[in-house]
């Protein structure tokens, strides 16, 4: 037995499957376009080389990320950067009998986190150090924490018998290794929220600063390479802190 379809028929059939398809398409793309909040974890990462400048109060700014926490909202924070510093020492020449000469080169990273501008310090003790505010963590030194620090220091005399001045000795070093530290901020969604994100919607950001300071002819540079940055919702016990150990906090 065949089967036989008009053209009306066709028609409807095409037009009823056109029609069908038009509404799937209206329903998707609504969704495709809809605008989504952060996520509630932060994951940032970073394989560039990047040189410090050097100065007390310089700031580089190496990872940022934003999150949404619910409120209260606690936060292990997690680092991890390779950190280098590049010294150079010359001493000599000279003629002069019974000479000496020295040079020292010194170089320090550290490394915080801040929350809509705000360092997370280490433990509590952190907050009034060298000059910090208690009431505001985001001056001074608190929350850093030392990634790479190097001292060369060299000092040469002329000894020969008989004395004839020092030769000239140049040399360098330059290592690289990856550190890790962990902080926790409590409390993020009431403590470290700035009201103008609002809605618990925080920035986080990884900073590094480099002091450095040298004698005779000699060079420290610093160089920051491949970091990452991970903000861990968690929760913690109610009215906990980060309490240093023994009573000297060491």
């Amino acid at each position: 037995m065949k089967l036989r379809i008009s053209m009306r028929d066709a028609f409807i059939v095409l037009a009823t499957l056109f029609v069908a398809s038009a509404l799937l398409v209206t329903y998707v793309v609504p969704q495709a376009d809809a605008t989504h909040e952060p996520a509630q974890k932060a994951a940032a990462a970073g394989s560039d080389v990047d040189q410090l400048e050097e100065g007390d109060n310089v700031e580089t700014l190496l990872l940022s990320d934003t999150m949404k926490v619910s409120s209260p909202q606690d936060l292990i924070l997690q680092v991890t950067a390779e950190c280098t510093i590049l010294t150079e020492l010359t001493t000599g020449p000279s003629t002069e009998a019974g000479a000496s000469d020295f040079a020292t080169a010194f170089g320090s990273v550290r490394l915080w986190v801040e929350i809509d501008g705000t360092r997370v310090p280490v433990a509590t003790d952190d907050l009034d150090e060298d000059g910090a505010d208690e009431e505001d963590n985001s001056t001074g030194d608190t929350g850093e924490v030392t990634f790479c620090n190097r001292t060369y220091h060299r000092t040469v005399t002329d000894g020969e018998d008989p004395q004839d001045g020092q030769d000239q000795e140049h040399d360098y070093i330059r290592t690289r290794t990856a550190n890790a530290f962990n902080w926790l901020a409590l409390d993020t969604g009431v403590a470290y929220d700035d009201p103008a994100n609002g809605n618990n919607i925080l920035t986080v950001e990884l900073f590094a600063e480099y002091d450095t300071s040298t004698e005779g002819e000699a060079l420290a540079d610093a160089f920051v390479g491949s970091r990452t940055l991970i903000a861990e919702p968690i929760k913690v016990s109610i009215h906990e802190q980060v309490e240093p150990t023994g009573g000297d906090g060491s």
